[in-house]
């Protein structure tokens, strides 16, 4: 757990639960340049440091990692371990979580190869994840959609017709799920 800034709002982003996704991690150590970037202006870092507390966890499964494998070293998907907390990284996942009671959290992976947008490959998906069966949406998991749809807006000018939005199904043994369940704002970028 790498954490950063001083500010009210608690951030809590994850990466690389299955360990044959590389991108946001990378991504991640991207954002951990930036910084320490000397050219960064003053008055961006200060706004940064002082309006969130970020708390990163850029490599959840490191035994995936180190073989390139989805699952860890027991095989198990860390995805799915949400209820049953059989895997240690699925308990420190939960105790980070419940510790900070993160406002946000940011759930990344990287983009399925046969996710498609009109016919053509994503190169980003986005979702604020439902925290049960009948897809309600409560404040928490309302604040996570207008979010989600405000990233959507900001990007789509990059990457016009790239842009995924996975369907809302409720998977109960998923950590964004339930993350989202235990009153984290919570987004899947992909």
């Amino acid at each position: 757990l790498v954490s950063y800034g001083s500010g009210p709002v608690q951030v809590l982003m994850w990466s690389q639960m299955h360990g044959d996704e590389t991108t946001a991690t990378r991504a991640i150590l991207d954002v951990f340049r930036f910084l320490q970037a000397k050219d960064v202006p003053a008055e961006l870092k200060r706004k940064i440091q002082t309006g969130v507390t970020w708390h990163f966890i850029p490599m959840l499964n490191p035994d995936g990692a180190s073989r390139f494998t989805r699952r860890n070293r027991d095989g198990i998907d860390i995805n799915r371990d949400a209820l049953r907390l059989q895997t240690p990284e699925g308990r420190i996942l939960k105790r980070v979580r419940d510790s900070l009671k993160a406002d946000w959290g940011f759930n990344l992976h990287d983009q399925s190869r046969g996710t498609m947008v009109n016919g053509k490959p994503a190169t980003l998906s986005l979702l604020a994840p439902p925290y049960n069966m009948e897809r309600d949406v409560n404040e928490s998991r309302g604040d996570a959609m207008q979010l989600t749809r405000y990233l959507h807006d900001q990007v789509i000018g990059f990457i016009p017709g790239q842009i995924g939005i996975y369907p809302d199904d409720f998977e109960p043994r998923a950590f964004g799920d339930n993350i989202q369940k235990w009153g984290t704002r919570t987004i899947l970028i992909e």
